[in-house]
This record gives C-alpha cells, structure tokens and sequence, in this order.
C-alpha cells in the first residue's frame, strides 16, 4: 500500500514539473480564458500520453485536466 502511495506521488510530482516546463507562465497570463482553457486540455493530453495515468495508476483523465489547472494556477499565483 505503501509502495503504490510512493508511485502515485512521485507520478505527480513529475507529471507536476512536465507541465511546468511545457508550460510558458507568462504567455499563459496574457491569454484569453478559451485559449488557457485549450492549453490546459493539450496539457491534459501529453500529460496522459507521456504518463499513461489511468493505466498505470487508476487516474481518470478528468482528474489530470484539475491537477495541471491547479498546478498552473498555482504557478501563476506564485510569480505575482
């Protein structure tokens, strides 16, 4: 139990540290709300391509989409 805790972790903490560098923060910021929204589902979907989460760790797609917006959100956050 343990163990898969340890790997879904350490999945997030590098699928976090992938959408931060595919992710331009400042370009992000100067987008319009559809165009984050569409950046955000590509994302969601290298993220799953180069992840594959539901297969490996039972984390549905819509679960993805939520972790790279909050992990976006809070980098934007943090450079303000």
């Amino acid at each position: 139990m343990d163990e898969e805790f340890d790997l879904i972790e350490q999945f997030y903490y590098e699928a976090g540290n992938f959408v931060l560098f595919c992710t331009n923060i400042k370009t992000y910021q100067a987008m319009t709300e559809e165009k984050r929204k569409k950046l955000i589902e590509k994302m969601t979907i290298m993220v799953c391509k180069a992840f594959a989460p539901r297969r490996n760790y039972d984390i549905s797609k819509a679960e993805i989409r939520e972790f790279v917006k909050v992990v976006i959100e809070y980098e934007v956050d943090r450079m303000q």
